[in-house]
């Protein structure tokens, strides 16, 4: 599958059947940023079906970085409003019909949008099984390789980073049973924070993280 990234996907091959794609980033760099991008390429460009399974954002807003992208409104007009007024980005009337072009590419598009706070990797499975059967999706976005409130506060470090690397082999085996790939994040160490080269001892989390991803990169 073709990421949008020319380079990227040269290098590579784009998202293959089982590929277990991890980005890891600093928080605030852009990865749920990231993997919207590639998912509103793939389920609105391409018109590829995809579940986007979201443990931090509600389907609006998602929805309004999707708008933001297509219409190339910035996501603060589009969220305030100041896109019904004439701006550095284009005139009211302008953007009005982006915008509405916009909804209706969203409209005709793939994309599938699953808001889970409470995830756990059963659960994952369940919906991503049924999203397969009922729409055949060729892909699963996850946003983020992390544990709930409720799991990360009854546990030690060492069990945390247990239950991460059980959450990304589950994630592995289920892209690799169901022939698709699954693309998602995780949060980079505070090692080297600031430098631009980047390897596995700057993964944070659990080192499985590493050893299930098949294609590992870093946004910084």
């Amino acid at each position: 599958l073709e990421t949008g990234w020319r380079q990227f996907d040269m290098l590579t091959g784009g998202f293959q059947p089982g590929d277990f794609i991890v980005l890891v980033a600093r928080s605030k760099c852009g990865k749920s940023v990231t993997l919207t991008n590639w998912a509103t390429n793939l389920s609105i460009i391409q018109q590829l079906p995809v579940l986007y399974i979201d443990t931090e954002m509600t389907a609006r807003e998602q929805e309004d970085r999707i708008l933001s992208r297509l219409a190339e409104i910035p996501h603060t007009e589009i969220q305030s409003g100041l896109y019904a007024i004439d701006t550095e980005y284009g005139t009211a009337l302008e953007k009005t019909e982006r915008l509405k072009k916009a909804k209706q590419m969203l409209r005709d598009g793939q994309y599938f949008h699953a808001y889970m706070p409470d995830m756990n990797i059963d659960k994952i499975k369940t919906l991503v099984r049924k999203y397969k059967a009922q729409y055949n999706i060729g892909a699963v976005f996850f946003d983020y390789l992390k544990l709930t409130s409720n799991q990360a506060g009854s546990l030690r470090s060492a069990q945390e980073y247990q239950m991460l690397g059980f959450l990304a082999s589950g994630l592995k085996e289920l892209g690799g049973t169901l022939g698709i790939p699954i693309i998602t994040s995780a949060q980079e160490n505070r090692i080297d924070v600031k430098g631009t080269t980047k390897d596995a001892s700057n993964v944070g989390g659990s080192d499985r993280i590493l050893q299930n991803a098949t294609k590992l990169m870093f946004l910084y």
